[in-house]
């Protein structure tokens, strides 16, 4: 894979974990939690592991949210928060083990159970912090515009969509007879086929990526490769498989190296 593909990921991991190393120093040198009594060696060696081993736990958060909304049809706020929730357990008995050294196993449940909301909180700190970071940014397609829709020609898929969702689609995906159409604020579904949804987007920056998918530009997040497949990874963490036939289209178009 080219390494072109691989310079902004690799950035946004690296920003997010100074970020958890700048928060763990920080945190070092306050000493919530009643930890401000610990030597000052002790706090930074704790505040640092449980910021990194955190950020290990929760870093999967968004892409789990996204699986679970779309399985469930929950709505994205509500699948980060279960997923957030979740992984707030395994975070907690990392703390625990942390600040218990070896007696962590005489910790009763109802000391975990005391811990876990402030795990849960910060858990929720760091989960806001990669949602901030991964948030698409509407310069970096700034280089390649798609061309502007006439005024009165919006695409009668978005007039559809539920005015919750609002108009930002990402991506749709193929379900029968039906399309999910997937928004920056969650999903619907709708009675339409998938190919007819293509051509009625036909003016805007996105394409046909497989048989089943659609995709817009911009929620593309990275490019990835596995073997001799091409798979999307799209910025609410789903990825798309990319159909053999559309790779050169793909290329040709800026999409792939």
């Amino acid at each position: 894979m080219n390494g072109t593909h691989l310079n902004p990921p690799n950035r946004a991991l690296a920003t997010e974990f100074a970020i958890m190393v700048a928060a763990g120093l920080v945190a070092a040198l306050i000493g919530p939690f009643g930890t401000f009594a610990l030597p000052l060696g002790t706090r930074l060696a704790d505040w640092l592991l449980f910021a990194l081993g955190g950020y290990a736990f929760f870093r999967p958060v968004i892409a789990a949210a996204g699986a679970l909304s779309a399985q469930t049809g929950l709505p994205r706020w509500a699948a980060l928060g279960a997923a957030t929730a979740l992984a707030a357990l395994p975070t907690t008995l990392l703390v625990a083990w942390a600040m218990a050294g070896m007696g962590w196993q005489r910790l009763t449940l109802g000391e975990l159970l005391q811990l876990y909301p402030k795990v849960l909180l910060l858990g929720a700190v760091v989960t806001a912090i990669q949602v901030a970071l991964r948030r698409p940014v509407p310069a970096a397609a700034a280089a390649e515009p798609a061309a502007p829709l006439p005024p009165s020609r919006e695409p009668a898929l978005l007039a559809q969509l539920p005015p919750r969702l609002g108009r930002d689609l990402l991506y749709l995906g193929n379900e029968d007879h039906y399309v999910r159409a997937y928004t920056s604020e969650g999903d619907a579904l709708l009675l339409m086929r998938l190919r007819d949804a293509v051509e009625d987007l036909a003016g805007l920056d996105g394409a046909r990526v497989h048989r089943s998918w659609w995709v817009a530009r911009h929620a593309v997040a990275e490019v990835l490769r596995r073997d001799r497949a091409v798979v999307l990874r799209l910025v609410d963490g789903r990825q798309v498989p990319v159909a053999r036939a559309m790779v050169p289209e793909l290329r040709a178009r800026g999409w792939l190296s």
